[in-house]
Formats: C-alpha cells, sequence, structure tokens
C-alpha cells in the first residue's frame, strides 16, 4: 500500500493519513478478513493498528507475517486479556493520523469504505459515520442508509451512529476514549458523550461497512451482560434524559433480558423514535414462531 501523500481526482488537497484500529481476539480466521478490506480500500493513505487481546490461537503468527508484509501496520499484544474497550484506547493513544476510524475483527470494509467517510468529513460535525449492512448469511439488510443530523436527542433513544465512526483522534483523546468500565454499549456511549461535547454528528447514506453475524461465533462486542451496559447508559446520562429517553431505554433492557412484553406493557414502553421497533418486538413475543422462522430464512 503506497503510503505518501495523495490526492482524489478532482480534490486540491492531499489526503490526510487515516488511522484504523483493529480490536481481536482468537479469531484469526475473520482477522484476515477485516485486515484485508483494510488494504484493499481506494483511499491511500492508512495505518492500521492492531490489538491481539492475549489470544491462543495463531493471531500472533499471523501479526507477525502480516507486520513483515506491510510497513502501514503497528502490532500491540496484551499479556493478560483487558477487553476491546482497552484495546481500542491503546490503539487510539499509539495512532499517527489525524482522523480515526476503527473494525471489529469480525467485520470488514467495502472498497471506498475510507473515502467516503474522508470526503464527507467536517469538523463541525462531533464525527462523521454511514449506514452499514447486516450479515445475516443469506441476505444482508441495509441499516441506517440515510443522511441524518445526529442530535444529543436523538442519540439519547438510540445508537444511530453504529459502531464506528471517523473523527478527530485528539478529540477521542480528549474525551478519554472508551468507557473500559461499561458491560457493554460501549461504542453508544462514547458517541454520545462525544456528540454531548461537541454537538451534532453527520451521518451519510453510503453503505460501506458490513456487520457479521453469520459467522456463528460471538461478536467482539457481544457479551451476557448487554442488559447491564443499557442500566449503565441510562445511569449515567441520567441527568441529560426526559421521561421520554428513559422509557426507551427501559424498553432496551427489556429486549436485552429477553422479556415477553404483552401490549400493553409496549404500549407504556412506547416513544416516537422508537414506535417500530416497539412494534416488532411486542410481535415476536406473539408470534414466536413467526419471529423464528423469519430468522431462519435471513440466516
Amino acid at each position: 500500500m503506497n503510503l505518501t501523500s495523495q490526492k482524489f481526482t478532482g480534490k486540491t488537497l492531499d489526503t490526510p493519513l487515516i488511522s484504523v484500529y483493529i480490536p481481536t481476539k482468537n479469531r484469526v480466521h475473520l482477522l484476515k478478513r477485516a485486515v484485508e478490506s483494510v488494504l484493499a480500500q481506494s483511499y491511500p493513505n492508512i495505518e492500521i493498528i492492531i490489538v491481539n487481546d492475549c489470544s491462543n490461537d495463531d493471531t500472533a503468527q499471523y501479526l507477525e507475517q502480516l507486520k513483515k508484509l506491510n510497513n502501514n501496520i503497528k502490532l500491540v499484544s496484551f499479556e493478560v486479556p483487558m477487553g476491546a474497550p482497552a484495546a481500542r484506547n491503546k490503539a487510539i493513544k499509539l495512532a499517527t493520523g489525524e482522523l480515526i476510524t476503527g473494525l471489529d475483527d469480525d467485520d470488514y470494509f467495502l472498497p471506498d469504505r475510507i473515502k467516503n467517510l474522508v470526503n464527507a468529513y467536517d469538523a463541525k460535525y462531533a464525527f462523521i459515520c454511514t449506514g452499514y449492512y447486516w450479515n445475516f448469511g443469506k441476505i444482508k439488510a441495509k441499516v441506517n442508509n440515510s443522511k441524518k443530523i445526529i442530535t444529543l436527542d436523538e442519540q439519547l433513544h438510540l445508537n444511530h451512529a453504529s459502531n464506528q465512526v471517523l473523527i478527530a483522534r485528539k478529540r477521542l483523546l480528549d474525551i478519554g476514549g472508551f468507557d473500559t468500565e461499561f458491560n457493554s454499549c460501549q461504542d453508544w456511549e462514547l458517541w454520545t458523550r462525544i456528540i454531548a461535547h461537541y454537538g451534532s454528528a453527520l451521518r451519510i447514506s453510503a453503505l460501506d461497512y458490513v456487520v457479521d453475524v453469520s459467522h456463528g461465533n460471538h461478536r467482539i462486542t457481544d457479551n451476557s451482560n448487554r442488559a447491564s451496559g443499557f442500566r449503565q447508559f441510562l445511569l449515567k446520562f441520567s441527568e441529560r434524559m426526559t421521561p421520554a429517553h428513559i422509557k426507551s431505554l427501559r424498553f432496551h433492557i427489556a429486549m436485552a433480558e429477553g422479556k415477553n412484553l404483552s401490549l400493553s406493557s409496549t404500549i407504556r414502553l412506547m416513544t416516537c423514535p422508537l414506535w417500530q421497533r416497539n412494534i416488532k418486538y411486542w410481535l415476536s413475543c406473539k408470534f414466536p414462531k413467526i419471529a423464528q422462522w423469519r430468522l431462519d430464512i435471513l440466516k
């Protein structure tokens, strides 16, 4: 990969260095796909920081070989497991790009991902993000593929920014990076904190990131404490929340706990921003066999 400063066709400014951080643990077969998707970017000026969170498979051997073949890759290996948020924070500190974004090791970029983000970047927004594909296996569903100014009010109801954004590295450092005390929802918490501090964010309509749930393993951001993460989010931002925001969080918690919501309970937790999710979840509770049949078709 050519790391020299170049220009886009029709652009007058040199391309800034973009740092991409990838935390990984015991999934070398998926990590290879993730790394290859970054190396294949149409954007020419990228560095990759990979943090190996104490893997015991062939990850270390693969990374050493990878570094020998690519001079734009930095490697970090934890001697004891620290978790994905700590791995991301370590990578952010080591990055040298003015702008930075991330990638989970079980996901991958489409070829124009970085170029789309950089072309849309404007420092007046807290950060830039895009839509993405949710890969079930047989079907890739389009998610958030519409342009949107993400306000704090909207972000307190739901994470409109997905799990990755492009942001000035200095902003991430100044605000303290990912909260390692959170059991889950670390991305939603961080993006919300950034919007609260720097103002609204911009989501563009591009679809250039693939969230892969088809591989059969747990996602790097998944754990059994998802409901706990929602409770932590509610507690952390409670002073900024309206009663409607609190209802939205209670709905997220109910979903994470797999509660069988009645129609009356669904109505009590319903908010305008989430009404479609409220109804879909109630239908899945009311007709579980149909919900499972639909999921089987997607897979």
